[in-house]
């Protein structure tokens, strides 16, 4: 998750915001991508799992 940005920045160089959904039975993806900079929108969409927070992570 770390080199998400320079990955993008590398080969999508216009790229400047990730957004991701992780569904809510995963608190410990949740947590991972919030450790790794990525902020909850405060936006929900509904997954083929259940709810999914979403989250962002610009540069």
């Amino acid at each position: 998750m770390a080199q998400l940005p320079d990955y993008c920045g590398r080969y999508l160089p216009s790229c400047r915001e990730i957004v991701l959904g992780v569904n809510e039975q995963y608190e410990r993806a949740y947590h991972l991508s919030v450790g790794h900079g990525f902020v909850d929108t405060g936006h929900m969409r509904m997954g083929p799992s259940g709810p999914q927070p979403m989250l962002s992570l610009r540069w």
